[in-house]
């Protein structure tokens, strides 16, 4: 493998802003400056995210080698803008800030508020519920850990989960009389 260009799709050559023609049959570093390929080559091992300039467009690339009975015959790698990813990282930021202010509402309320996930496993729990359960802090999930929910609220928990609409039921916790309200959040497929 001598690093020379044999193929080229239409995506690569314009985001890359390359000519098939033009570049199909040259060194890849004549074209791609620090190019992973060239790595991948003498190596034979796969790379993974590695970013570069090319024609004033920054990407992440991944390469892969070619492997024809143990002899490294070519490397083939793909291209995406790193633009993407900073849109990816900024909507992940924004979703991290939905899930603290959310977390902030939830530790704030008065209600007793329990989140479960769909295996009925307790997700998020505020003071108020641990307060009205009769709860100690080493009796409910802190920093994300799961726990069933037969430790808390299960009967409106298994409800919602069978009939899959908004249920209430009242039940007694510690002597006292308590509606619990559940509510089912569905994912995109329904689940």
């Amino acid at each position: 493998a001598q690093g020379y260009i044999t193929f080229i799709n239409p995506a690569a050559e314009k985001f890359l802003r390359l000519k098939a023609a033009e570049v199909v049959g040259g060194d890849v570093l004549d074209f791609i400056p620090n190019c992973a390929v060239t790595e991948v080559l003498t190596t034979g091992r796969p790379i993974r995210n590695f970013k570069n300039t090319i024609n004033g467009v920054t990407y992440i690339a991944h390469a892969a080698p070619i492997i024809d009975d143990s002899a490294i015959i070519g490397a083939v790698a793909s291209f995406q803008p790193f633009s993407e990813i900073e849109s990816l990282a900024d909507e992940l930021d924004v979703v991290k800030q939905l899930c603290k202010e959310l977390d902030a509402v939830i530790s704030c309320s008065y209600d007793g508020i329990l989140v479960t996930d769909g295996d009925g496993l307790v997700r998020k729990v505020n003071a108020a519920t641990i307060k009205l359960l009769g709860l100690g802090s080493a009796q409910h999930p802190a920093g994300g850990e799961a726990m069933p929910a037969s430790h808390l609220g299960a009967a409106i928990t298994a409800k919602v989960q069978r009939e899959r609409k908004p249920c209430s039921l009242s039940c007694q916790i510690n002597g006292k009389t308590v509606v619990l309200t559940g509510t089912p959040v569905f994912d995109e497929n329904s689940r």
